[in-house]
């Protein structure tokens, strides 16, 4: 690939990252300045009348008289601040937009009604109707009352002011206060006069400076508001959410999920007809290099070949004999990494990765005919697909419970606040799984510490998501719900993975193997007359496949090495063969481990690099 191709690449798949990031994790809002004029009117007079609903709402009807310069095309009517509910927004003489500001403030924009998108120069008379809805009083011990009937935004002055408030019959008004003025005036009493008649109080005032706002508010006995806007529901809402989520994914691992019974069997040697290179297919569905280092090491211990380590992790491979005994794509595998290299000659290193990558293709191929019986699947297509509709469906309810739980504090729900939580839920579930799947095949120590970390993050989540709930709502069922629901779902994600009939009977025997291996004591070996270099060589392919060659070679510790010479390291110049004697049997595993993460690891690193580049 030319350098110019090479960077033209390299250029769109940054763009189509930061395109997806952009688009996923930001909110992104682009706002649209139109060339408008909204200040230099005079405000002549003000009148609002607020009707008091028993149901804590507020019906407003604002009458103001303006007088309008020239090339004035909006006005912005500023609303009370807080959580509620705005409805019902008419208007007369001009057209009216609900909006909100950048701090989450609405307010009515005001706009002319004529062809010229302008308001008649000089004096004229706008009018607004609203509804103002207040959400349900989370305060046990009283209700509040608590009404900015002029907002303290108002960047015009005000002319003339009046203000009419009616309160429902059984209202108390002993308690009833207000506050005036601008930030740091203090004395009013010439600016405002009120008077109170019955229910209704009118206040007026004159020569009203900007940012001048007006408060109302009482203290009434608790329970006074009723049908106040009430979020409840979302609490019930969360529950039928999170329990029809857990019954669905209950009904995929039913349907599709279950893996088929199969007796335990005792299993002591290696199983006829699964070399370690099946092991990966019949596990994972496919072939991987790491079960082509284990080949190789298979093929080294039977004598074929020999491991050479020149340089610290820098290896080569040394024919000695072929494989005509082995199954034919071992035999392929042999001829494919030694052509045209003569028997006691090394394989140039240069040529290693090349010759792996066509192994690796070859024995995947031949293996998976080796298994092509609809039976013989590593995992159905029914529980793969089951099983990611389970992670995304799960993904989905609880980033849907967040929202809930947002809708339940009155607080103001974007479409990034349910896509950011998905998406982290379903990269942490797919991570789990991935995880756990590999569990066969990995260390014990490693494999608890990383799954104890992505298990732990997300039961973390889980709980603070549940708390979040409980110190808003102090509802304990949707706490556990949350805990309990999200932990069995995960779970059952975790174990839809139904294989074929005849793969899952082969793997339980290749798991009642590793079991044996990993649990048999070295008296019972010694009792089975199975304490000799044949059977620990014989078994070490299989324990390098579990990741339990240390577990292994501790059971012979101190049997000493084999006496063929299969792996040789140059130390300084000087050729040191593996030989009786020479390294106990833990040193020899640990070399072979090395050999085969060295192999995985570069080739992984080689084909990075060739993708990128």
């Amino acid at each position: 690939m030319s350098n110019s191709k090479r960077s033209i690449r390299i250029f769109i798949e940054a763009a189509i990252v930061l395109a997806f990031f952009c688009l996923v994790f930001l909110n992104i809002a682009i706002p649209i300045h139109a060339d408008t004029k909204t200040e230099g009117y005079e405000l002549l007079r003000y009148e609002q009348t607020a009707e008091v609903r028993k149901s804590h709402e507020y019906a407003v009807s604002l009458k103001m008289t303006i007088n309008a310069p020239k090339g004035l095309s909006s006005i912005d009517v500023n609303l009370p601040s807080g959580k509620y509910s705005l409805t019902g927004v008419k208007t007369s003489g001009c057209t009216g937009q609900a909006m909100q500001d950048g701090n989450g403030n609405d307010y009515i924009k005001l706009k002319p009604d004529d062809k010229n998108k302008q308001f008649h120069q000089g004096k004229s008379t706008l009018r607004v109707t609203y509804l103002i809805r207040e959400y349900k009083e989370s305060n046990p011990n009283y209700d509040m009352f608590l009404y900015d009937a002029l907002p303290s935004n108002w960047d015009v002055p005000i002319k003339n002011l009046k203000l009419t408030m009616k309160f429902p019959e059984d209202f108390n008004l002993s308690d009833l206060q207000y506050y005036a003025g601008q930030y740091g005036a203090q004395d009013v009493a010439n600016t405002l006069t009120y008077k109170l008649t019955g229910k209704k109080l009118v206040m007026t005032g004159s020569k009203l400076p900007s940012n001048f706002g007006i408060t109302f508010k009482a203290q009434l006995a608790d329970g006074y508001w009723e049908g106040a806007l009430d979020n409840s529901w979302t609490a019930k809402l969360s529950v039928f959410l999170l329990g029809i989520t857990l019954l669905l994914i209950l009904q995929f691992w039913v349907i599709g999920g279950r893996d088929p019974k199969v007796e335990k069997t005792k299993e002591i040697h290696p199983i006829d007809g699964v070399t370690p290179a099946d092991i990966g297919f019949l596990f994972y569905g496919h072939t991987r290099i790491r079960d082509i280092g284990v080949l190789i090491v298979y093929l080294a211990i039977h004598g074929y070949l020999k491991i050479v380590e020149y340089k610290p992790k820098k290896y080569t491979l040394v024919p000695l004999a072929e494989p005509k005994e082995e199954e034919r794509y071992i035999r392929t595998a042999y001829n494919i990494l030694f052509e045209d290299v003569y028997e006691g000659r090394p394989l140039e290193p240069k040529r290693m990765h090349a010759r792996l990558r066509t192994v690796l293709k070859n024995v995947g191929v031949s293996i998976e005919n080796g298994f092509s019986a609809p039976d013989m699947q590593a995992c159905t297509t029914l529980s793969k697909v089951l099983r990611v509709v389970s992670i995304l469906l799960l993904s989905a309810c609880m980033a849907g419970t967040r929202i809930l739980t947002m809708l339940y504090q009155y607080q103001e729900v974007t479409v990034t606040d349910f896509l950011v939580p998905m998406v982290i839920l379903v990269a942490l579930l797919f991570a789990i799984n991935a995880r756990f799947d590999s569990r066969y095949d990995t260390d014990e120590r490693s494999y608890r510490f990383s799954m104890g970390l992505l298990a732990g993050l997300y039961e973390l989540l889980l709980l603070a998501e549940s708390l979040r709930f409980w110190m808003m709502s102090h509802n304990l069922v949707v706490c556990i719900s949350v805990v309990v629901c999200g932990t069995v779902s995960m779970l059952l994600t975790l174990i839809m993975k139904k294989r074929g009939k005849g793969n899952a009977a082969i793997v339980n025997r290749i798991l009642c193997l590793r079991s044996y291996m990993s649990s048999v004591k070295s008296a019972d070996l010694a009792r089975e007359n199975l304490v000799n270099q044949e059977y620990y060589y014989e078994m070490l392919p299989y324990a390098l496949t579990f990741s339990q060659e240390e577990i292994w070679a501790r059971k012979f510790r101190w049997l000493g090495s084999k006496g063929s010479e299969f792996y040789e390291k140059v130390v300084h110049g000087n050729t040191m063969a593996i030989g009786r004697g020479q390294r106990r049997s833990d040193q020899v595993a640990r070399d072979l481990k090395t050999f085969c993460r060295t192999i995985e690891n570069d080739y992984h690193m080689t084909n990075r690099k060739r993708r990128v580049f």
